[in-house]
């Protein structure tokens, strides 16, 4: 244990060094000279102190100022927020001869959030890119032998060119065909834009490996609004009942005002009224009743398609036409339609 604190202290202050220091370009010492070659160089290196100095490459200021804060993270075990500034050093540092020790520090974070798959990756590119040649060759060798033993493969085949894939909650990239699980049971969830997301449970054992097969299905198209002919048609079978319950209610207001004639006409006698008249007047204010409710129930509707209507066509159109609008207007006790125009 404490050989490996020694090398990881050693490590950062080889990656805090070499950073540090990795903007400062190195000289040859320049060979004695005599006669005006002495005079020649005197020149030059009087004009090389008068020069001004060449800036510092802004990436690698900000890549040693995130490197205190990232072992600060680590050593404080927020292992997430560590691994995302080890990352974000690597992005700084480019191709810098350094980067390769920044892998270790990244392999390190994801090894302490028992994402090992991960953590292996990283070991991996480390000894890849120039950690093979170092001390710490060995112990990473060690680690990857001993996350191989540990580790199981999850290979993924989905109906869809581009999707997401998320294990236990954690997103672990996209379009990915296998991934590399600690031995035990995991959720594997694929997303995708346009689909519905699918998971799986999948029990996979140390060394070895499980398919899971996803089929993803389309979402429902998303609701843009009903056409406004269905508001037109539902605002003109309102009116047109109520016109019709309104002739009905004055043949009936008629047809009794006749019949009230009958009975008191002008020369105090009464006339002959059966049973047929004061059926008119029944029949023509029941006609009257059902076109004034479905007038009623059409007007409902008509307020209801106009507040799902998709108007934006109209709102296009050009505004200098004349056009008219009918709007719902509704209130805590009331309803109705709010005629507008324009012209």
């Amino acid at each position: 244990m404490s050989g490996e604190m020694t090398q990881r202290a050693w490590l950062r202050l080889v990656l805090i060094g070499a950073v540090a220091f990795a903007a400062i370009p190195a000289h040859a010492q320049p060979e004695e000279a005599t006669g005006d070659e002495a005079a020649e160089a005197e020149g030059e290196a009087e004009a090389e102190a008068e020069a001004p100095a060449e800036p510092e490459d802004p990436n690698l200021v900000e890549a040693r100022e995130r490197i205190a804060r990232a072992n600060e993270l680590f050593n404080e075990e927020n292992y997430d927020a560590a691994a995302a500034e080890f990352i974000e050093i690597l992005e700084l540092l480019g191709d810098h001869p350094v980067r390769f020790q920044v892998l270790y520090n990244v392999a390190k974070s994801y090894e302490a959030l028992f994402q090992y798959g991960k953590a292996m990756q990283y070991y991996e590119r480390f000894l890849a890119e120039g950690g093979g040649e170092t001390a710490l060759a060995p112990e990473v060798n060690a680690k990857i032998q001993l996350l191989q033993g540990l580790l199981g493969t999850i290979l993924i085949v989905v109906d869809r060119p581009e999707y997401e894939v998320w294990v236990d909650d954690r997103v672990v990239g996209n379009n990915l065909d296998r991934v590399l699980v600690p031995g035990g049971t995991h959720v594997v969830e694929v997303r995708a834009p346009g689909f519905v997301p699918n998971q799986k449970e999948v029990q996979v054992p140390a060394r070895a490996e499980r398919t899971v097969e996803f089929e993803l299905e389309e979402l429902a198209e998303e609701f843009e609004g009903l056409p406004s002919w269905m508001f037109w048609t539902a605002t003109g079978a309102a009116v047109l009942a109520a016109a019709g319950g309104a002739v009905y209610g004055v043949l009936a207001l008629s047809r009794r005002n006749e019949i009230d004639d009958l009975l008191n006409n002008d020369f105090g006698g009464v006339g002959e009224v059966d049973m047929s008249d004061q059926d008119d007047v029944r029949n023509l204010a029941r006609n009257a009743d059902i076109f004034f409710g479905a007038a009623l129930l059409l007007g409902t509707a008509a307020i209801i398609f106009a507040v799902f209507t998709e108007w934006g066509d109209e709102e296009e159109a050009d505004g200098e036409a004349a056009r008219l609008r009918l709007s719902p207007a509704v209130g805590r006790d009331s309803a109705g339609l709010w005629l507008e125009g324009s012209f």
